[in-house]
């Protein structure tokens, strides 16, 4: 009996475990000034249809992250950012391997982000 016990809570701990693949995390750290990064899916695969986007992070002043549409490079999706920050997971239709994301400081902005992202593929 404490056998199967245990076998359970092994195959049920590795299931919790990989039921989210680690994201691309990028902080940024100098709010004063606009930043940009590139992130990359992980595989070669060209089946990329989501991603997903967690910010987090305390801000003293305002700022803006923006997802930048990777064939216009015009903004896709904004995220207002100010005081506290604990963001919900953002999901957004994705087809493209990569994704470049500015923070834009609304100001004297100081304090830190983290940016997590997650690339969803078929």
């Amino acid at each position: 009996m404490r056998s199967i016990a245990g076998t359970l809570l092994f195959v049920l701990a590795i299931t919790c475990c990989s039921c989210l693949p680690p994201g691309h995390k990028v902080v940024f750290s100098n709010l004063s000034q606009p930043q940009r990064v590139t992130l990359r899916a992980s595989s070669d695969s060209a089946h990329v249809v989501e991603i997903v986007i967690r910010c987090r992070g305390v801000i003293e002043g305002t700022g803006e992250l923006v997802l930048l549409d990777s064939d216009s490079a015009r903004p896709y999706h904004t995220e207002r950012l100010h005081g506290k920050i604990v963001s919900d997971k953002v999901r957004l239709d994705w087809y493209s391997q990569s994704a470049t994301s500015e923070f834009r400081p609304g100001g004297n902005a100081t304090g830190s982000v983290e940016l997590e992202c997650w690339f969803h593929e078929l």
